[in-house]
């Protein structure tokens, strides 16, 4: 069955400057979708603030959903960890597909490797990653291995403008996980493009990140081959 033809897909971030990158995954995976946004950056303001997602969170995430479902959205995306965990209750409150940034990619981690190395910037987005990669494991009746590596102070450089601090933090960090696991998860996309800085010999193990598995399994959804 092919993809409905100018089906919408709303995409709800948490930070400014993603709706580019998901516009071009769009293009490249779903042609016959038209992608939209909605940028809240109360959002990952509240979580870095109280360390977790918070009923302010919740009741921000739902008005922005049923604002999509009105608007004639076929399927809403998460972009960010921080708030993946509010796609469980909030996704009762709506009639389309509300989908979490990182499941896919969690899921490809789960079933392929045994050692996942999880690296992130804010602790608000390691801890939702963490479980749910023992979600999923569990799901699967798999014994995998969760090595979560928080990037002290990489963030609050990120927030003040200091991106070659954040990028140096986060760059120490990869290389030496690399040598006791058999996969990274990246819980962030803002860490994606440090990645593809690395040398061809300093990538020693495979580096998932979550908007191109996310954007292919939206791509499944749109027809009709998975709900979730």
């Amino acid at each position: 069955m092919a993809v409905k033809h100018q089906s919408k897909i709303v995409y709800i971030h948490t930070i400014k400057g993603l709706d580019g990158l998901f516009d071009d995954l769009t293009r490249k995976f779903i042609p016959e979708a038209k992608a939209f946004h909605i940028i809240d950056e109360t959002l990952i303001y509240t979580a870095l603030s109280e360390g977790k997602a918070t009923p302010y969170i919740y009741r921000r995430v739902t008005e922005h959903a049923v604002s999509a479902v009105e608007f004639g959205a076929n399927v809403i995306q998460l972009t960010c960890s921080s708030i993946s965990e509010t796609a469980d209750l909030v996704g009762l409150s709506v009639t389309v597909p509300l989908l979490k940034i990182d499941e896919p990619m969690v899921r490809e981690a789960v079933n392929k490797y045994r050692t996942i190395g999880i690296i992130a910037t804010a602790p608000t987005t390691l801890n939702p990653t963490l479980r749910l990669v023992a979600g999923e494991a569990d799901a699967a009746g798999k014994d995998v291995k969760a090595v979560p590596v928080l990037c002290e102070g990489a963030y609050s450089a990120y927030l003040q403008g200091d991106k070659d601090r954040h990028d140096r933090i986060v760059k120490k960090h990869l290389l030496e996980l690399m040598e006791e696991v058999d996969v990274i998860l990246l819980a962030q996309v803002s860490i994606a493009r440090i990645v593809e800085t690395l040398k061809e010999g300093e990538v020693r193990v495979p580096v998932l990140s979550s908007p191109e598995p996310a954007v292919r399994h939206i791509a499944e959804v749109l027809k009709g081959g998975n709900s979730v």
